[in-house]
């Protein structure tokens, strides 16, 4: 319950923010909720196959960076801003 409520008040922060200092507070929100579900991750791959968890994990981890770049090149050739 702890991460669902700090994952939906840092999209809510973030998206009514006034000002930047309030956006970065909901950024920082983002940041440790993403940190408190990597850790369990991490921990609960001790109770299964390891390597095929920490390899599905960075393997995931890799696949985000490369879509989001061509998530970008897409948006930006039809000439709308997301």
């Amino acid at each position: 319950w702890f991460c669902s409520f700090i994952m939906i008040m840092c999209l809510m922060i973030v998206a009514w923010g006034k000002s930047a200092r309030v956006k970065l507070i909901g950024v920082c929100c983002a940041s440790l909720y993403s940190g408190i579900g990597e850790a369990s991750l991490l921990g609960l791959a001790s109770f299964y196959d390891s390597q095929m968890c920490l390899t599905a994990w960075s393997s995931g981890t890799g696949f985000a960076g490369i879509a989001g770049y061509l998530w970008a090149i897409v948006f930006d050739a039809i000439g709308t801003c997301f």
